[in-house]
């Protein structure tokens, strides 16, 4: 990442080539330098629908980060000097005109989000947010390990004692949040990221709402582990973030069998009066009975008087 590359694109240090040839054609191209040359770009490490994820380094302080870029796709294109430009506009009249500025100002309220929660060790840190190339971008901490869904498809079994460390780290972190009126609502396998210290962090914020003041709350989320209110767009809050969060241990724990969706539940406890979710019990013997009632009692559509 030092940026020092031949004739040929060989890095002058450690001999590797720069980058991968089958590089996203949407990507920004190895190398390339933002915000006055302080990034320098190295390999896309994911793209999703709204962004462009890059390892980059930090020429100013000297470290390696993650860098995203806004991009989201189907709305943009890139030109010949890599400035993103709207695909649809105003101009045009069409109802889409202001999906640009509206997922613009998401991007901005989740890096703005994610910094005011810094405080917060279980939370990946952003350093920067700047705008550039008509495209908006924020640096954070490069996290080196793997997510918990990850690690349960490598492992195929895992216990609870192994998964343990990583739920208090994650619960740590939702009771911090909540504290500043945040939900999270995306809480899954795949957003808890285990660090090569054995360290968990809570990682994607892009659905994160305040409680206290949302109007809406639509959003993206995992069926299978959400909780029924984040269906209806309403009375969301805490105890959604305690619902997916049992559901990922429910899930973790039963070796991948997901718990059935809320609406066939609810169906069967109003035809039949009895939840027909299946106990964690019977997936699995090595838990704390207070565990596993908890994980339950997080999961219940309807709690007893």
């Amino acid at each position: 990442m030092s940026g020092y590359l031949d004739e040929h694109g060989i890095c002058r240090h450690c001999r590797m080539p720069s980058g991968n040839p089958n590089r996203n054609p949407d990507a920004l191209p190895y190398g390339f330098p933002l915000r006055q040359g302080r990034y320098r770009l190295g390999d896309v490490l994911g793209q999703g629908g709204f962004g462009i994820t890059y390892q980059a380094w930090d020429a100013k302080q000297r470290r390696r980060v993650a860098l995203k870029e806004f991009f989201p796709r189907g709305a943009v294109a890139r030109d010949p000097a890599s400035h993103i430009q709207r695909l649809v506009t105003r101009e045009d009249g069409n109802v889409w005109a202001g999906y640009y500025d509206h997922v613009k100002q998401r991007f901005y309220d989740e890096a703005r989000i994610i910094y005011n929660l810094r405080d917060i060790p279980e939370i990946f840190t952003i350093y920067d947010y700047f705008e550039e190339l008509n495209a908006a971008f924020y640096s954070m901490e490069f996290l080196e390990g793997e997510t918990l869904g990850e690690m349960a498809k490598r492992m195929g079994h895992v216990t609870w004692s192994k998964i343990a460390p990583y739920i208090w780290d994650v619960t740590r972190s939702l009771e911090m949040i909540h504290r500043k009126n945040q939900i999270h609502r995306d809480v899954s396998p795949d957003n808890i990221f285990i660090q090569r210290n054995d360290q968990a962090k809570l990682i994607d914020f892009g659905s994160v709402r305040n409680f206290k003041t949302a109007n809406r709350f639509t959003g993206i989320f995992k069926a299978p582990l959400a909780a029924p209110e984040m269906f209806e767009d309403t009375n969301q809050g805490p105890w959604s973030d305690v619902f997916a969060l049992c559901a990922s241990i429910y899930y973790l724990l039963s070796d991948g069998k997901k718990p059935r969706h809320v609406y066939s539940r609810l169906a069967d406890l109003n035809l039949q009066g009895k939840d027909s979710l299946v106990p964690l019990e019977n997936y699995v013997s090595e838990i704390p009975d207070y565990i596993c009632g908890a994980v339950m009692r997080g999961m219940a559509l309807r709690l007893p008087i």
